[in-house]
């Protein structure tokens, strides 16, 4: 019965420190390097453009991205980092892209994203589209259409700083809001609770 079913999303740590966050002009990847994270989506997109992208990952298509990033000046491979070294170039990138081409059960890099007050481009399929509101903490497109990232790309790094820092806002008040560890304590509690209280 739908009165007994719950959703309840996971958490993460508060990342965000207005202090050392310096917006830079690229885009960020982090996940695994597999076909159903959307890897072949993003070469396609960012080999021969003049936007750069970050990867941060490993996994099966980890030679087309070094290949990628070779022949491409503007991708940038990091190799596989540790949680620390990644929350740091969330706060330092544009937005963060999640191209995932498979449907998600939860996008844990998305809320990471918000924990450090970045926005997130994303596929419109499966979670992401619950997690991410579209021109509010980050942009849809359409999911495996290489085309339509391209053009959300674009579409935000041509909006004005003003445009950008009410995203970026809005990215942190949804962390704060929904997936901090202190809110989902309480939506654990709650859970607890109601069945406690059934029959």
């Amino acid at each position: 019965p739908p009165e007994k079913i719950v959703i309840k999303p996971n958490f993460v740590e508060d990342n965000y420190a207005s202090a050392t966050i310096q917006r830079q002009d690229h885009f960020l990847f982090v996940g695994r390097l597999s076909e159903e994270k959307g890897i072949r989506l993003l070469l396609e997109v960012f080999a021969g453009s003049s936007k750069k992208i970050r990867i941060i990952g490993d996994g099966p298509l980890l030679a087309a991205v070094k290949n990628a990033a070779a022949a491409n000046s503007n991708i940038t491979y990091l190799g596989y980092q540790e949680k620390t070294f990644i929350s740091e170039e969330m706060k330092q990138c544009t937005a963060l892209l999640f191209p995932s081409v498979c449907i998600e059960t939860f996008g844990m890099t998305i809320i990471e994203a918000f924990s450090n007050g970045t926005p997130v481009i994303a596929s419109n399929i499966g979670a992401a589209t619950d997690l991410v509101t579209d021109g509010f903490n980050g942009i849809l497109f359409e999911n495996g259409n290489a085309r339509d990232l391209e053009t959300k790309c674009q579409l935000w790094l041509e909006k004005d700083a003003d445009d950008k820092n009410n995203f970026y806002q809005n990215c942190y008040s949804t962390f704060k809001e929904k997936y901090t560890p202190e809110r989902n304590y309480e939506l654990l509690l709650a859970i607890y609770k109601k069945c406690l209280r059934q029959p």
